[in-house]
C-alpha cells in the first residue's frame, strides 16, 4: 500500500516462549513466529518496543541495524489519586520502629523469589529489620509454610491497585527481582519498578540485565540475581545509611520517572519519532 509500517513489539516472542517457559525452539508454532518476526524486523520502517535495549535484538535477528524506538510502559493513573491512608494495611507493619523491606507482586516461578525468602530466613534474628510481602502466586503457600513461625515478617494478601501507593510509602527499601534470562539482554519495562519509584523509596533489584531507570536515576542498586547474601548487603547498605540520604535516593527515582516516563512525554516523543518517516 505504499505506506509507512511501524512494528511494536511489546513481549519479545517466540524467545520468551523459550527462554521463560522452555518451550522447544523446533515447535512449529515457535518455528512460525521466527519467521514472522523476521519479516515484521525487515519490512518495517519504525520499530517500537517497551525495552530500552531492542536494537541490539533486531541487529541479532536480521544482521543489520534499523531504526529502533523505546516506548517504555509510562505512570499508572494510581500516582495521580490522593493517598489514603487504610487500617487493612496498617495491620501488615510492624508496631515497632523497624527497617522495613517491602515486596508488592506475584509470588510464581517466574519472580525468583527464593534468595529474597532465604534471606528473610537469614536475618530472622535480626530485630531491627522487617519484611512485608503482599500479592498473589502459586509459591505463595510455600513461602508462607516455609517462613512461618519467624517474627521478622508479613505475608499478606493481593491488594487493591488503589491502595499499593499507600502500602509502597510505608516501607524503608523496595525489592524486586529475576531470573538470569536472555530476554533481559534487551532490557525491561516493568509496571513493579515503576510503582516503586514513583513511591519514592530506595530500591533493590537482582537482575543481570540491560540496566536502565534505577542506575540512570540513582535511585537504587542492582545486584546479581539469585544470592541471598548480595540481597543482605544491600539492605545493610540503606539500613546504615543516613536517613536523609536514603530519601535522596528514593526522591531521584520519582523525579527521574516523573519527566521520562509520564504518558504525554512518551506519547509526543513517540509522535515526533513517526513524523521523522515523512
Amino acid at each position: 500500500y505504499n505506506c509507512k509500517l511501524v512494528f511494536e513489539v511489546r513481549d519479545i516472542h517466540p524467545l520468551t516462549l523459550t527462554e521463560e517457559y522452555g518451550v522447544s525452539k523446533w515447535t512449529p508454532m515457535v518455528l512460525l513466529m521466527v519467521v514472522i518476526e523476521k519479516l515484521g524486523y525487515k519490512k518495517s520502517d519504525l520499530i517500537v518496543g517497551t525495552m530500552p535495549n531492542l536494537k541490539e535484538h533486531v541487529w541479532e535477528i536480521i544482521g543489520y541495524e534499523k531504526e529502533v524506538f523505546h516506548a517504555p510502559i509510562g505512570i499508572p493513573a494510581i500516582w495521580f489519586n490522593e493517598v489514603i491512608p487504610s487500617d487493612s494495611i496498617d495491620s501488615l507493619f510492624p508496631k515497632t520502629n523497624q527497617f522495613v523491606v517491602g515486596y508488592a507482586g506475584s509470588m510464581g516461578v517466574s519472580n525468583a523469589l527464593d534468595p529474597f525468602i532465604e534471606a528473610i530466613e537469614k536475618l530472622s534474628a535480626e530485630e531491627d529489620i522487617y519484611f512485608v510481602m503482599v500479592g498473589d502466586g502459586n509459591l505463595k503457600s510455600n513461602y508462607i509454610e516455609r517462613l512461618s513461625g519467624l517474627a521478622n515478617v508479613t505475608i499478606g494478601p493481593k491488594i487493591n491497585q488503589n491502595d499499593i501507593p499507600y502500602f509502597l510509602s510505608k516501607c524503608d527499601l523496595l525489592y524486586f527481582s529475576t531470573h538470569g534470562s536472555k530476554v533481559w539482554k534487551y532490557g525491561q519495562s516493568l509496571n513493579k519498578l515503576i510503582d516503586y519509584m514513583m513511591a519514592g523509596k530506595p530500591i533493590v533489584a537482582s537482575y543481570s540485565g540491560y540496566q536502565s531507570m534505577l542506575n540512570e536515576a540513582n535511585a537504587g542498586l542492582f545486584i546479581p540475581p539469585n544470592d541471598p547474601d548480595y540481597i543482605i548487603k544491600a539492605i545493610y547498605y540503606f539500613k546504615n545509611m543516613n536517613p536523609n540520604e536514603r530519601n535522596l535516593y528514593g526522591s531521584r527515582g520519582r523525579k527521574w520517572v516523573e519527566e521520562n516516563y509520564s504518558y504525554k512525554n512518551i506519547a509526543l516523543r513517540y509522535y515526533n519519532k513517526i513524523m521523522e518517516l515523512f
